[in-house]
């Protein structure tokens, strides 16, 4: 009986192994059967990633699916015909675009094979009609951007798009104009997996989830008086000129404006009246072809301005400048003002101003300015004197008069004629907080102020608003008490032109502190570092009228002398007198 049951369990166990290993196998191969398909079913509602790249920071887009593709979810295929144009696309591409649609709305091979620039005037029309509301289709906005960029210029957008056919609408960048992409999203049968996969066409036809934004760069350059940095007096005109990119906007782009903005610091004035525009080569627009307006002045910026071309003005005058490269010029005169520091310079920027995106409504935001902006210095310098008694340098002297001179030439004339040299007087006004009674001694530049510059109560006299050059300073009233120099003509050069040496390529450019061969009276001129002004004393002898003492004894002998003669001469006729009487 025992040996029955053992008997029994020897052929059960064969019987259980082989169980069991028929329901591995079986599970193996379902594993097996299930990860030969996709991971998961491609589905008319499964999207692919879309990166954008070459974008600047900011930009956002609008993906507009213009093509379907026909799928049967039951069956996971897709149905001929595969592509067809989206029921909103339909009538637009027939009454614009016949030969580019089928009697199914299947695109023909016209459309199928359109080339770079056909594909871009579809695109381009398309996004014009969407705008317009003749053509209405599902949209899909641009997501994150997925990697870190390397720059502004080098970030990424992407889009999450089911299967179809997309044109992407791009907004601009602070300093790019970017053009509408195409892109297909299509299902792929991918023999190694036995299913479909999603995959992503470029508007080049290439397979590949990323694409390259086209965009053109519009960055202003700017000069003054043909540099980036210089230095002029306060009231000096100054010729300024902006050099701008003309965009190349897409034929049926809905919003074409284009401008350029300036801001200037608080130190410099903008004559909004001197302002010309032209375009690269070409002589002066009209005045009618583009709008200057003022910006109004803030707490940190003067009156700025801004040049304006409406779309209609740029289809006019700037479409095919753009088209073929040139540039936007405009020009103006401006002048620093009594806000002019000595230090740092007065600088002011300029950009271009671009519409957010081009297939808008005209008018709305432009993008911001890019950074940095086209930047120009302008330095200014100022002098310092103080007014001393000769042979005591501690006593200082107050209410000297001097006058001011600027030479054209650079050359020193010594004559004391102001009308012999070849010089122009320089106007002046108190510094702001002094009055005429507090005799500060401290001046502006100023071209409606003053001849006459004071020394203070510590005999400072202290002008500031210069620009290089060469100058006279005339003292024509001493204080009271002394005497006016024999030579009256104090005479300062200011240079400061050759930072650089051009060697790097660079511009020789003013870095807005005096240089060493700065001179005073011919000799090394001395700069405050503090305050960057050249320093420098002027003397004064006290005047003494007294005669010399040496030898008054013997006068006084000498008096003497001559009044006893005079007695005796007085005796002698008296006696002569009396005796003509007596004979």
């Amino acid at each position: 009986m025992f040996d029955g049951k053992r008997s029994r369990r020897d052929c059960l166990l064969p019987i259980a192994v082989a169980l069991i290993v028929a329901m591995v196998g079986a599970f193996g191969w379902a594993a097996a059967s299930a990860t030969a398909k996709p991971a998961a079913d491609v589905t008319s509602q499964t999207t692919a990633v879309l990166t954008v790249g070459k974008v600047e920071t900011g930009v956002e887009g609008t993906a507009y699916k213009y093509m379907d593709m026909k799928w049967d979810d039951q069956v996971g295929q897709p149905v001929d015909p595969v592509r067809v144009f989206a029921p909103g696309a339909v009538d637009w591409v027939r009454k614009y675009f016949p030969s580019y649609i089928g009697t199914d709305d299947e695109p023909t091979a016209d459309f199928i094979n359109l080339s770079a620039e056909g594909t871009r005037d579809f695109a381009d029309r398309l996004l014009a009609a969407i705008q317009a509301g003749t053509v209405r289709l599902p949209s899909t906005e641009s997501d994150f951007s997925n990697f870190i960029p390397t720059s502004a210029d080098d970030d990424a957008i992407i889009f999450k798009l089911a299967m179809g056919g997309y044109v992407i609408k791009l907004g601009n960048g602070s300093k790019r104009v970017y053009q509408p992409i195409m892109t297909f999203v299509k299902p792929q049968w991918d023999e190694g997996a036995e299913g479909y996969r999603l995959e992503v066409k470029d508007v080049d036809g290439g397979a590949s989830n990323e694409a390259r934004a086209k965009s053109k760069v519009i960055e202003s350059t700017k000069t003054v008086h043909g540099k980036l940095k210089t230095h002029g007096q306060i009231g000096e005109d100054l010729l300024y000129q902006i050099k701008t990119p003309i965009p190349h906007y897409p034929t049926h782009a809905t919003n074409q404006r284009f401008g350029v903005q300036d801001s200037p610091g608080p130190g410099l004035s903008i004559r909004q009246d001197s302002v010309r525009v032209k375009i690269e080569g070409d002589a002066d627009l009209p005045t009618s072809a583009y709008s200057v307006t003022e910006i109004p002045a803030d707490a940190t910026h003067s009156a700025g301005i801004k040049v304006e071309f409406s779309s209609n003005q740029y289809r006019e005058k700037l479409a095919m400048a753009g088209k073929i490269g040139k540039s936007l010029i405009v020009e103006y005169t401006g002048s620093l003002n009594d806000k002019a520091p000595i230090k740092d310079g007065t600088s002011n920027s300029a950009w271009p101003l671009l519409p957010k995106s081009i297939y808008d409504s005209e008018g709305g935001e432009y993008t911001s300015p890019p950074p940095p902006a086209a930047v120009t210095t302008v330095y200014t310098y100022g002098i310092r004197a103080t007014k001393v008694m000769k042979g005591n340098g501690n006593i200082l002297l107050s209410g000297a008069t001097f006058e001011l001179y600027k030479q054209s030439s650079g050359k020193s004339k010594s004559s004391k004629k102001k009308d012999a040299r070849d010089a122009t007087a320089v106007k002046v006004k108190q510094a702001a907080g002094t009055t005429g009674a507090d005799a500060s001694g401290k001046y502006i530049v100023h071209p409606e102020g003053t001849s006459a510059i004071i020394s203070g109560k510590d005999g400072t006299v202290q002008i500031d608003g210069l620009g290089a050059g060469t100058y006279e300073l005339k003292e024509v009233r001493a204080p009271n008490g002394y005497t006016l120099p024999a030579n009256p003509i104090t005479t300062i050069t200011i240079r400061d032109d050759n930072r650089n040496d051009g060697s790097d390529g660079k511009p020789a450019e003013p870095d807005g502190k005096p240089d060493t061969t700065s001179m005073v009276n011919g000799g090394p001129a001395t700069l405050d570092a503090s305050d960057n002004r050249i320093t420098f004393k002027i003397e004064n002898r006290r005047a003494d009228f007294k005669l010399p003492e040496t030898g008054a004894m013997g006068a006084a002998v000498f008096a003497v002398i001559g009044m006893a003669l005079v007695a005796i001469s007085s005796v002698l006729v008296i006696i002569r007198r009396r005796a003509r009487r007596s004979s």
